[in-house]
């Protein structure tokens, strides 16, 4: 750790010698040890708070390092991208940001090993959408035609183990539909079955990750009316047997209390 705060105190003062000094720092966030690389990340977004007009430089320098790294040192180049995605307004940098975050997704679906997969796919999944969350509609359809050719692995994704790999592919595709008429009914198609598996979560915890679902449920019911009536007049879900399975809800009854209500009338006609 003391190596890495004298490196970046040296690339703080002695800019000149970025190349050497950054590709030293880098490298070190593929370090086994949490702490180091930890320190490695902070360290770095102190030097580009500084000057940050080393933003490009420092990410041409992740994108050559991250190919070479192994599955389970990607979580600390992904991390790093993400925090430091926003000091730059550049929509070429922007564009190539998003082609290194798709590289790596693509990486991670040729991968067979699922140790790491859902936790660094879901980072890369947050980094896309933070990107995408800020572009106005001309930037968003050259983003999309950029990626076009990944849309069915994302929706492969909404079936994934991982509740937050589910969220934040649904959340990318939402932002898409925006620009492309073509997937919308396949987007909505996939969100009746999303709501669905909610009552499904850990016994109904509401943790960050289900808040987050609910909040974007809530924004689309905004902009798809005829979905308010199918969510809230009846509750339709699908058991595991594909068979249509509708609860009815008091539509004077809070939505938390509808939806656990709805969860556990689920489950007693699972038993009987």
């Amino acid at each position: 750790k003391l190596a890495i705060s004298i490196l970046s105190d040296c690339l703080l003062e002695c800019p000149e010698q970025e190349e050497t000094l950054l590709t030293l720092l880098i490298n070190k966030l593929g370090d086994p040890n949490a702490e180091v690389s930890k320190h490695t990340i902070m360290n770095l977004i102190r030097i580009l708070k500084k000057h940050n007009n080393m933003t490009q430089v420092v990410t041409g320098e992740i994108q050559q390092q991250i190919e070479r790294v192994k599955t389970q040192s990607l979580h600390n180049y992904i991390l790093l991208l993400n925090k430091i995605v926003f000091f730059e307004d550049d929509l070429d940098y922007i564009s190539n940001v998003v082609k290194i975050y798709f590289s790596q997704f693509k990486r991670l679906n040729r991968e067979r090993d699922e140790t790491h997969k859902n936790e660094i796919l879901t980072l890369i999944l947050k980094g896309i959408n933070n990107i995408v969350n800020n572009l106005d509609p001309s930037t968003l359809e050259t983003t999309f035609n950029t990626i076009s050719e990944e849309i069915n692995s994302l929706f492969r994704l909404t079936y994934s183990n991982s509740f937050k790999v589910q969220i934040e592919a649904m959340k990318l595709i939402f932002h898409f539909i925006k620009v492309e008429e073509n997937l919308r009914d396949r987007y909505y198609r996939t969100l009746y079955r999303f709501i669905g598996t909610l009552t499904n979560v850990s016994a109904m915890k509401l943790d960050a990750t289900f808040s987050a679902a609910l909040l974007l449920i809530n924004e689309l019911l905004k902009t798809r009316k005829e979905m308010r009536a199918l969510v809230f007049s009846k509750r339709h879900f699908l058991d595991s047997d594909d068979e249509e399975h509708f609860v009815d809800v008091d539509d004077g009854e809070p939505k938390s209390k509808q939806i656990k209500r709805a969860a556990k009338e689920k489950r007693k006609a699972q038993e009987a």
